[in-house]
């Protein structure tokens, strides 16, 4: 595998834990901020789409998008799917739900991907600007890294590969995943609680 100094940023040269509280605080604040404003200029087209994307796709579309979203190493994030989910009138319980299970399934696919077919070099360049850190995550925290990478803005799909080319142990894998849980549901209330409140 080619070694690329352009492709990893500074920053990976040293793990700060507080750096990473501080990114996860930040990015967190800037998301809800910029969901919110979005909802706010928005808020009519956000309900007709999101009442189209229902009707189209039903919670099959919710799903796929928040399994491709954390099985694949893509830009996006499953905090998109918040504002289609403060529409008055929406129960939003089975839409988490499926975005619980999509996000886990997704991760647990890049494990495997990892995994099973970390000997592929496009699978290696994949995951090479997040790999340095990745790998320092995992090996000073172990189970605890993937728990990182599911709350905070460390890439959960880009970890969950790392982690299967380093063979974390798949049961230990799945149970730091189900953090992914708390994430979205505790992320999906700041932003629609917020949301409401402001109507």
């Amino acid at each position: 595998m080619e070694n690329n100094p352009i492709s990893r940023p500074p920053e990976l040269d040293e793990f700060d834990p507080k750096k990473i509280l501080f990114q996860t605080a930040l990015t967190l604040g800037i998301t809800t901020i910029l969901a919110l404003i979005a909802m706010v200029l928005f808020n009519d087209q956000i309900q007709t789409f999101g009442h189209w994307f229902i009707s189209q796709f039903s919670l099959w579309g919710f799903l796929g998008f928040s399994y491709f979203t954390d099985a694949l190493i893509v830009p996006g994030s499953i905090d998109l799917a918040f504002p289609l989910l403060a529409q008055k009138g929406f129960d939003p319980t089975p839409v988490l739900v499926i975005l619980c299970i999509g996000s886990i399934l997704g991760g647990t696919t890049g494990w495997f991907i990892g995994h099973f077919f970390d000997h592929i070099h496009f699978i290696q360049r994949m995951v090479d600007y997040y790999r340095a850190k990745g790998e320092r995550l995992i090996k000073k925290f172990g189970f605890w890294a993937v728990v990182i990478a599911a709350i905070t803005p460390v890439p959960f799909s880009s970890v969950s590969w790392i982690a299967g080319m380093m063979k974390v142990p798949f049961l230990t894998y799945f149970l730091a995943a189900l953090f992914r849980i708390p994430r979205i549901v505790v992320m999906y209330w700041i932003i629609t609680g917020l949301f409401n409140n402001l109507l």
